[in-house]
């Protein structure tokens, strides 16, 4: 297997077997693969990771190798198909022992059903650190509940304040877009895996890393479960003179011809120098709007105004005359305003890469420039048991006989 690539990154040298699909496990692989580490994904056999068959598609097009949602999170990894169980176990054992980390995301129990249990591993290889991705964890009352993106992002809390403008005691919370839990889930579950990477050395040792989604998404509400300990209240997303709508007197999301800007109007001299864009200077120094929590109580006077003037511009237009007066309002972008930024095109954001299936595809590349040290988008994701003869013949030593063997009897 060609591993140069991989060397003078930061990760270069840590071996990762991933066993999972979706989003979780194959998420926190990939942002330890875009950094040099030598991650292997693990398929099943003929059918594959279940996000080759979630659209969208490119070209239209659904197949197993043209799953927008796949090809993103699999960059620069190999990808071999193997079914562990039965005659499969003894070959999977053979890649844990040669690995830094696994990453699984299956259910409570279901690696031990295998006899691929931490117990049974840790004695194979005891500087393995193995990571396993759950709902709702290893332990606890919820552990056989089965979850998704959806049940996390509410029972973690966070679609208690989406949106956030809204009276939660009348109005119903909604799912953020994409796969915000399953994200934060990945990003938890790498950096706590790489954790552990580093502290083996001091350990001595490796380890099992329990991750549960409930509890990353539930991390990013800290403020205000610590708040609930505090004064024992029900949080509403707004309450008392904040009902009113503009985000407490600061503008909040306006239309404008195009689509949305974000307004931020929270201090004083903000609002006077906007009076004057919007065409009302005589409300600079109006008593009924001089502090913030006056310009809430008369929002019912000032938003009219507000979207008389934004409906008329587009979102350049009115973030490029705000700024100018130091009032804080951006464009509510959508993918198109991101793919185009002249802003991430100078920062070199989007990269391109290759795959047999679809040509050659923009990517979002990394969201920290690193000095020093490469980030690379090198592969495009693998097609199903596209490294196969790498891994098994040229890295474990099967020879061609055995791997056809091995395919008739649907272990690889």
């Amino acid at each position: 297997m060609p591993v140069g690539s991989e060397m003078n990154k930061p990760l270069g040298g840590i071996r990762i077997l991933e066993y999972g699909e979706g989003v979780t496990a194959p998420a926190a692989a990939k942002y330890m693969a875009d950094l040099g580490a030598q991650v292997i994904k693990i398929e099943r056999p003929g059918e594959g990771d279940i996000a080759r068959r979630i659209g969208p598609f490119c070209q239209d097009r659904p197949d197993q190798d043209s799953s927008a949602l796949f090809l993103y999170l699999n960059t620069n990894k190999f990808g071999i198909t193997l079914d562990p169980s039965a005659a499969g176990r003894d070959i999977f054992l053979r890649l844990v022992k040669e690995s830094d980390v696994l990453v699984e995301n299956h259910a409570p129990g279901f690696m031990a059903s295998l006899g691929l249990g931490y117990d049974t591993l840790k004695e194979i290889n005891p500087m393995l650190v193995m990571t396993s991705i759950t709902p709702f964890g290893q332990t606890g009352p919820y552990r056989d509940y089965k979850g998704s993106d959806l049940i996390a992002f509410h029972m973690g809390g966070i679609a208690m304040e989406t949106p956030e403008q809204v009276d939660s005691s009348s109005e119903a919370p909604l799912r953020g877009g994409s796969y915000q839990a399953h994200y934060l889930t990945a990003i938890t579950a790498a950096i706590a895996t790489m954790a552990m990477v580093l502290g083996r050395s001091t350990l001595g040792h490796g380890t099992h890393l329990d991750i549960s989604e409930l509890e990353a998404v539930a991390d990013n509400q800290r403020h205000l479960v610590a708040q609930y300990h505090v004064d024992h209240e029900r949080h509403s997303r707004v309450n008392g003179e904040t009902k009113k709508a503009g985000h407490f007197g600061s503008g909040g999301c306006q239309p404008c011809k195009d689509g949305y800007v974000q307004l931020h109007i929270v201090e004083n001299h903000m609002w006077q120098a906007f009076a004057q864009v919007i065409g009302k200077p005589e409300w600079a120094n109006d008593q009924r709007f001089l502090t913030r929590p006056a310009r809430n109580a008369h929002w019912d006077i000032i938003e009219p105004a507000i979207k008389a003037y934004t409906l008329a511009r587009t979102k350049a237009e009115i973030a490029m005359a705000c700024q100018s007066r130091h009032i804080p309002c951006a464009p509510v972008n959508q993918p198109e305003d991101l793919a185009t930024s002249p802003h991430l095109k100078e920062r070199g954001f989007f990269v391109q890469a290759s795959h047999p299936a679809v040509g050659a595809l923009s990517y979002p590349g990394s969201p920290a420039v690193l000095t020093g040290a490469r980030w690379s988008l090198d592969r495009a994701a693998p097609r199903l048991g596209e490294h196969n003869d790498d891994v098994f013949m040229r890295k474990l030593g099967y020879s061609k006989e055995e791997l056809s063997k091995l395919r008739d009897a649907g272990v690889i």
